[in-house]
């Protein structure tokens, strides 16, 4: 909460045209912080949640490894495409992002978006033209400040994982 409140002291003051969320409970609660900042109402789209990991919902890695050792295995070696039994490959996510993000682009000129790291993650690489194979090259902690613009039909990453607010 003091995470968010920080935040959305650092957005205060400045203008937005629409207030984003994932639909997904803390990150919705991280958005309404944020939204009596800025003054905004929160528009979820539900696209913007985090990769749905099917069978291993719900599970810490121990048991996951433990009940499902082949689709864990599968899992951790990282091939973008492999899709957990039930949930989503990581190219699934960067596509459901990509065209939330140029869908609400096209309706409001500044946005704030507020959703999670491994989705934010596929998008950053996505922008920055990096695979997403491995481990991820950069720090994103929670309520990390990103500023990404759109210009020229051409996605640039301004800001990078900033946590100076807190």
């Amino acid at each position: 909460i003091r995470q968010a409140q920080a935040m959305a002291a650092r957005l205060a003051g400045k203008k937005f045209d629409a207030l984003l969320s994932s639909d997904s409970g803390r990150t919705r609660h991280t958005a309404e912080i944020i939204a009596q900042s800025i003054g905004l109402d929160i528009r979820t789209d539900p696209r913007l949640r985090e990769r749905h990991l099917g069978i291993f919902q719900g599970l810490v890695k121990n048991e996951i490894a433990t009940r499902y050792p082949d689709e864990y295995e599968a899992y951790t070696r990282g091939a973008s495409d492999y899709a957990i039994p039930g949930g989503e490959s990581a190219h699934q996510v960067q596509d459901r992002m990509v065209a939330c993000l140029r869908e609400w682009r096209s309706a409001a000129e500044t946005l704030v978006v507020v959703s999670h790291g491994g989705a934010l993650n596929v998008l950053l690489r996505y922008i920055l033209g990096l695979s997403l194979s491995g481990l991820r090259p950069f720090k994103l902690l929670n309520t990390a400040y990103n500023r990404i613009v759109f210009e020229d039909d051409r996605w640039q990453v301004e800001t990078l994982g900033d946590i100076s607010h807190l």
